[in-house]
């Protein structure tokens, strides 16, 4: 199997990103892109700290930093998928 380059990882998110919160599949397909992206961030040897690596392959992929923090996100708390966008905005609203 060939190995996928960024350029491909970033065709890929910019066919499943929008799709996300319809299709289980394009969700796990972005949650899949994620960690190759933060382990790709990982092994680079060209920088020394953290956070001047994410930014290089998220360029790299030309992936909007928002959109992988979104997926992020849902990778750190996944009970955010079981819940309605309707009723994350209530509980947003009383934990005001």
């Amino acid at each position: 199997m060939d190995r996928l380059h960024n350029e491909d990882i970033g065709i890929i998110w910019a066919r499943h990103y929008p799709k996300r919160a319809e299709r289980a599949s394009s969700m796990s397909l972005c949650l899949t892109l994620a960690m190759i992206i933060r382990l790709r961030a990982r092994s680079m040897t060209q920088y020394s700290d953290w956070p001047n690596k994410l930014p290089h392959v998220l360029a790299d992929t030309r992936i909007p930093k928002e959109e992988f923090t979104a997926v992020e996100m849902i990778h750190a708390n996944p009970l955010r998928l079981a819940q309605p966008s309707s009723e994350r905005s209530i509980r947003a609203g009383l934990l005001k």
